[in-house]
């Protein structure tokens, strides 16, 4: 499962083969693509095997054959690795916790709320917007994002955000705890930007949050996680 979701190529081909919805894609390398589909612009070039939006910034996102050949190439020479091209999906960003093995279970969804985020930029988790402009915690893109609770949502469709990240937890065979991030668009398509596996645990962290938030304390939290992991090796 680490392995799997930790190459965001890979885990994009097993989810598509479980019928799970997400962006269209190539992987490019030193001029050879590996095509999955037909994809359009606006495209999101990101390294496929980074985390924690290393890798991404406004540039990542290109409009023409142009920018995508020059930020494929700064990518490529930075990172040395292929590169992962998909599709832009405008829409919401949620964030869902699953904690569980089996009988995995759905914490309450976080949003990335971009409503104080700069007009003129796409809107995307990147790096400035996480760690700010020079991991400083400062900057526009950082200080217009705020993680939050969403109450707008309907219970139709709550319900199919945590099914879809409880099916991509186990298509993906992840074990103990892991976080989803989706795409929702104005049509209510939910699309699975990718799964962290080992995604931030510290105590102001979004997974930490959630499960305050459905009444779990954090010293609690941490020690289910441990009696998962110790119980698929006490069988």
């Amino acid at each position: 499962g680490l392995m799997l979701a930790g190459d965001k190529t890979l885990s994009k081909k097993v989810l598509s083969f479980h019928s799970i919805l997400t962006a269209k894609f190539a992987t490019m390398y030193r001029g050879q693509v590996d095509w999955a589909g037909d994809i359009k612009f606006p495209l999101l070039v990101k390294p496929p095997q980074e985390d924690a939006s290393l890798g991404i910034t406004q540039k990542s996102i290109v409009n023409s054959i142009q920018e995508l050949l020059e930020v494929m190439g700064s990518t490529q020479t930075e990172y040395q690795s292929p590169v992962l091209v998909e599709e832009f999906i405008d829409g919401r960003e949620f964030y869902v916790g699953v904690l569980g093995n089996s009988k995995a279970m759905a914490l309450p969804i976080i949003e990335l709320d971009f409503s104080k985020y700069p007009k003129d930029l796409p809107k995307i988790a990147s790096w400035e917007a996480k760690w700010g402009d020079d991991g400083d915690e400062k900057g526009a893109e950082f200080e217009g994002t705020e993680s939050v609770f969403p109450t707008d949502l309907s219970d139709d469709l709550i319900e199919k955000i945590n099914k879809v990240a409880i099916d991509s937890f186990h298509a993906l065979r992840l074990r103990d705890y892991a976080r989803i991030d989706l795409r929702v668009t104005a049509k209510e398509e939910i699309y699975v930007i990718e799964a962290n596996p080992n995604c931030y645990l510290e105590q102001k962290s979004e997974f930490a949050r959630a499960a305050e938030k459905s009444g779990m304390e954090y010293a609690a939290l941490i020690g289910r996680i441990a009696e998962l992991a110790t119980a698929r090796y006490s069988r």
